[in-house]
């Protein structure tokens, strides 16, 4: 963002003698950034202009959508003309359009199917039947994540560099971890991050392989994705490939599995969709769980609580503080770091958002509930803040007000989406006793 003034006929005469692309010295991964940054922006513009319409309307949109998107590829790369710090290149362009392309046809193969298992989550509002989505909807999010931030290579030089580096880790549980702590936190973490596709990987055999569904065969498909995502992140710069993560992830998907394939699964699924069953109206037990995990996040954030009472230094690291635009932090550090940021945010706050769901299906009429779905959100909200505004006095945190945002995005996520299941929980429960 550091504006260099140049006269405008200037900058179509330098646009204009740019070198033609010399696609032998072009970076695998920058092509393959560009090529990916287009992708979604025609896909969602074909989606916006022909979902549910048929072939004549999406090849008519198809030929107005490329040529817009590649003008609005020369586009960018012109304005980067005013910008010295960002290199203007034909290449780029190239490979913004073949993006471009590539979400076209992507929406043609498959848009519309994408459409009908989106409708899934709003048409469908059977308890089981939104599980089942979000349990997919986790799946592809996960994949997704593994992933990116899409700095691929294709080069052997680079690869053995990555194995150098330590990135590629052959030998299972040779990882040195800081302390055991440590060890074991992401040890578990990679175990649960696992058991979602464990039990979507059951559930799906169980609908469509019913005769085949077992739990061996669901935790050698488990393992055959765990092994899938680590292959696809060896080509991954950023990424970490080990054989551990394999392992751990096969044993993650096996629990999934098991509490899909348990003799009394049906019912542990049918409490956790919400299927119908008598309203609990205590609600002293989600605020103790409100309670404990409130504490759970103020102690994760705050670790190891080293507390600054330098005035000075307290007053620059306020000043710094409210001074920050949101979102700023995220765009100076890399790509993979700041996704993985916003996801940990996310994710941290959602169970707050789930828990006063649950706290404000106990008010009797509707205006209650409303109440305390606004109150959960306020909870959240200051409860955000307080972390982040004490984080002034601890030098090691970096007090930040995209935090706090993201915090509350995740609390309204986890609230939405339990809210709707409890919803629909009710109207099966209202239906069942008319009939």
């Amino acid at each position: 963002m550091q504006y260099h003034p140049i006269r405008f006929a200037d900058a179509v005469e330098r646009f204009r003698h740019l070198p033609l692309p010399e696609y032998a010295s072009v970076s695998s991964s920058d092509w393959a950034t560009n090529v990916m940054l287009f992708i979604p922006l025609t896909f969602t513009w074909m989606g916006a202009l022909v979902a549910d319409r048929r072939w004549p309307a999406r090849v008519a949109a198809a030929a107005l959508i490329l040529p817009l998107a590649a003008a609005l590829a020369v586009g960018i790369e012109f304005s980067q003309m005013w910008f010295p710090a960002r290199t203007t290149s034909l290449t780029d362009i190239t490979a913004e359009t073949v993006g471009a392309a590539v979400g076209i046809v992507l929406w043609l193969g498959v848009g519309q199917l994408v459409v009908v298992w989106l409708r899934q989550y709003s048409v469908d509002r059977r308890p089981a039947s939104q599980l089942r989505w979000l349990l997919q909807a986790y799946v592809v999010g996960f994949v997704i994540y593994s992933v990116i931030p899409l700095d691929l290579t294709m080069s052997v030089t680079e690869l053995y560099h990555k194995y150098a580096r330590g990135q590629i880790i052959l030998v299972p549980f040779s990882y040195h971890f800081g302390s055991a702590s440590e060890a074991a936190y992401q040890t578990l973490a990679d175990i649960a991050l696992f058991v979602p596709i464990g039990a979507w990987v059951a559930v799906r055999l169980k609908e469509y392989a019913p005769r085949r569904a077992s739990l061996e065969t669901a935790v050698l498909i488990g393992g055959i994705i765990a092994a899938s995502i680590e292959v696809a992140q060896l080509l991954v710069l950023s990424r970490f490939t080990s054989t551990t993560d394999i392992i751990l992830g096969t044993i993650g998907t096996a629990i999934g599995a098991k509490l899909v394939f348990r003799p009394d699964a049906r019912t542990v699924f049918a409490a956790a969709a919400g299927e119908p069953r008598p309203r609990d109206r205590k609600a002293w037990p989600w605020l103790a769980l409100l309670a404990g995990y409130s504490l759970f996040l103020i102690a994760g954030f705050w670790f190891p609580f080293a507390v600054t009472r330098n005035p000075a230094i307290v007053r620059t690291r306020l000043d710094q503080f409210l001074a920050r635009a949101p979102f700023f932090a995220l765009y100076e550090t890399d790509p993979f770091n700041a996704i993985k940021q916003l996801v940990v945010r996310l994710v941290l706050f959602a169970p707050i958002g789930i828990i006063w769901a649950n706290i404000a299906s106990v008010g009797r009429i509707a205006a209650a509930r409303r109440l305390l779905l606004t109150a959960g959100m306020v909870y959240a909200a200051t409860l955000a803040f307080g972390i982040e505004i004490t984080e002034v006095l601890m030098p090691d945190k970096v007090a930040d007000s995209t935090e706090i945002a993201l915090c509350v995005a995740g609390a309204l996520a986890g609230l939405v989406v339990t809210w709707r299941v409890l919803r629909a929980r009710d109207e099966d429960l209202e239906l069942s006793r008319r009939r």
